[in-house]
């Protein structure tokens, strides 16, 4: 008992010498950086209330060109690259993100199999809308790294969420918004 109140104590003496502006950097360092607060710009959510029976959270992460830079810029700190390898992996980023819109898409559900994605897909209509026409995936792939390093890199990510990798042919340079519907709901995402 005696410990918990000495702990408590160098607790709280240690936060009273905190001014109020460092309190989250100490207790939340990640949110604090660049790259989580960019993540978060780019990063919309939305969950599917059934009742009391279960729940569907959906985390969508849209690969811009500002997201992706900053990603690079992230990847080449964590790896340690050099100037020309950050660089060539810079420029193979924006490459893709001109011919392909890309997103990582994060589903977790109270409710079995709710939470999958694939194409084509008999539970979930996954489209782009872009200049009012339906574009659907070319590829959905689930997101196969070590735990950890998902945390890194997508960081508003969740332990229990199954990621996957969505790209649509861009047709047009904007698209108008991005859906997932079925039987749980429909969600519109919009940046």
């Amino acid at each position: 008992m005696l410990r918990k109140i000495s702990f408590c104590l160098v607790f709280l003496l240690f936060l009273g010498g905190c001014s109020k502006e460092k309190i989250p950097q100490v207790l939340w360092p990640k949110e604090e950086s660049n790259y989580y607060q960019l993540s978060k710009k780019w990063t919309k959510e939305k969950v599917f209330y059934l009742g009391l029976d279960g729940s569907t959270q959906v985390m969508v992460l849209y690969k811009s060109a500002e997201w992706l830079e900053g990603f690079s810029e992230f990847w080449g700190k964590t790896y340690l690259l050099s100037s020309a390898e950050k660089e060539a992996f810079t420029e193979r980023l924006l490459a893709e993100n001109r011919d392909f819109f890309s997103f990582v898409v994060g589903l977790s559900s109270s409710l079995e199999d709710v939470d999958r994605l694939k194409l084509p897909s008999s539970l979930w209509s996954l489209f782009l809308v872009q200049k009012g026409v339906k574009t659907y995936p070319l590829e959905i792939r689930p997101l196969e790294w070590p735990r950890a390093k998902i945390e890194i890199f997508y960081p508003l990510s969740e332990p229990w969420q199954n990621l996957y990798e969505v790209k649509f042919e861009k047709k047009e340079e904007h698209f108008e918004q991005l859906v997932l519907a079925g039987p749980q709901g429909q969600a519109l995402f919009t940046w």
